[in-house]
């Protein structure tokens, strides 16, 4: 019973406590076990056996209350891990749906309204501007139809043929333009291959930054230019425009939750590049990011 007390509290206490157990039970013992001897019913040799066997148990105690505990530690942080990860692929999963779709939505707002001025002074242009805006909500609907089936299946394979590219920014000018937008695209240097994840992350950018720059400053009172610099080690991205920018709060957030920005600085330090936005030394708005070329394949991993 004595050995038995000593593991069981020693395998479930703290290490305090199970020295003080064990303190305890020996003393029991040695009282017992001297009063024995004494009247010669136990010997010396037994008495030394009993006292061993009590400090193995309770050694053993310890070490399996240890085990338990360790378990128990690594069960608490898997879980932590579980959370986090359900918690960044929720992220993820808000991201790529407000990327898919927030720059669509706002694209078919200005070119509606382009369409409701000239409806009366040229139907017909009014017309075709119309048929972008169907053309712009079928390919939104498509974009999502891709972030659903990549998020469902998870695997990049299902969504490379539509993957965003900087090969497709000719047409994201344009159908800016066509809403009534005065962009200016500039690329510097010489244009290369970039990974895939890298390059979908260039178009993003640029892509959120058209969204804000129409969203804040109106169509008719925007003038936005976008310049591609290919430097030696990395991409610059440069959008400047003439309006006022998302309206900061005092603590710098913005009044429209800033969750395209946020998303920018997420894949901005996912290359561990850099990003600076902010009202431009001349007026306006401005963005500028830089990815690195060298941490492409880092990113990507």
């Amino acid at each position: 019973m004595v050995v038995f007390g000593v593991y069981n509290v020693a395998s479930r206490s703290r290490w305090l406590q199970a020295l003080i157990a064990a303190l305890l039970a020996l003393s029991f013992v040695g009282v017992v076990a001297a009063w024995q001897v004494r009247a010669g019913w136990v010997s010396r040799d037994a008495v030394m056996l009993a006292v061993m066997l009590i400090g193995w148990v309770w050694g053993w105690g310890l070490l399996v209350g240890s085990l338990r505990e360790r378990n128990r530690q690594l069960e608490c942080e898997r879980d932590i891990r579980v959370s986090l990860a359900v918690v960044g692929e929720r992220t993820r999963i808000a991201r790529e749906i407000h990327d898919a779709v927030s720059h669509s939505l706002v694209s078919m707002t200005v070119m509606a309204e382009a369409a409701g001025r000239l409806v009366d002074s040229d139907p017909a242009k009014a017309g075709k501007v119309m048929s972008m805006v169907s053309s712009t909500g079928r390919a939104a609907t498509a974009d999502i139809r891709r972030v659903l089936t990549v998020l469902r299946d998870d695997d990049t394979s299902a969504g490379d043929s539509t993957q965003p590219s900087l090969v497709n920014l000719d047409a994201l000018v344009a159908r800016a333009r066509a809403g009534g937008v005065d962009v200016e695209l500039t690329v510097r240097g010489e244009r290369r291959t970039l990974p895939t994840g890298l390059d979908a992350a260039a178009y993003r950018i640029v892509q959120e930054s058209l969204t804000n720059a129409v969203k804040h400053g109106g169509p008719s009172s925007t003038r936005i230019e976008v310049t591609l610099d290919y430097g030696g080690d990395a991409l610059t991205i440069r959008v400047d425009d003439d309006g006022a920018g998302p309206k900061s709060h005092h603590d710098g957030g913005f009044t429209d939750g800033g969750r395209g920005l946020i998303g920018m600085r997420e894949r901005v330090d996912a290359y561990d590049g850099t990003l600076r936005f902010g009202p431009a030394p001349r007026g306006g708005f401005e963005v500028v990011a830089v990815l690195p070329f060298d941490d492409a394949h880092d990113g990507e991993r």
